[in-house]
């Protein structure tokens, strides 16, 4: 209801948007009664694999890297730049405790030939073109692709586990 607390307020990923999440932050704590807790576990994307991680032919890898050095570097897409730090800075100044706890771990991802190619498209694209850099945007999917039709590819994820507390 419009004007109920409650103890317990559980979450995950809403702050993947790291800016409009901030925005999202003073609702849910005020829906919060006093003594009560937001737990809410989010996949730090700054600090997962990246593509070039799975690539072992040199010049991919190294054109994926230099890419992925704008996407998760401090003027990168909003969804990717983020750090746990910058995570906390939104709750500066409100009246709660935060434990933190990261977690790490690998999953097994099977990524299709049409999820690289929006990838790609999506986040590398843009930026070799900013950077004035020449990739052969069809081979770097073909070549992406051979390393994951294969087998699901490991990937690294970092959770952070925010526990607060009014």
């Amino acid at each position: 209801g419009e004007g109920m607390l409650y103890e317990h307020i559980i979450g995950r990923n809403l702050f993947t948007r790291l800016d409009e999440g901030a925005q999202l932050l003073p609702s849910i704590l005020g829906k919060l009664a006093k003594n009560g807790t937001f737990v809410t576990a989010e996949t730090v994307p700054s600090l997962g694999s990246r593509l070039s991680h799975i690539v072992g032919e040199p010049v991919i890898r190294d054109q994926l890297a230099l890419a992925e050095r704008e996407i998760y570097g401090p003027d990168g897409s909003p969804m990717a730049r983020w750090s746990v730090e910058d995570l906390l800075e939104i709750f500066t100044g409100q009246e709660i405790t935060i434990e933190t706890h990261l977690v790490k771990g690998t999953e097994h991802r099977h990524i299709s030939e049409e999820g690289l190619s929006r990838w790609i498209e999506r986040s590398y694209v843009p930026v070799w073109k900013k950077l004035q850099v020449e990739v052969d945007n069809d081979e770097m999917i073909r070549h992406l692709h051979k390393v994951c039709e294969r087998s699901a590819v490991p990937w690294q994820i970092t959770v952070v586990i925010l526990i607060c507390s009014t």
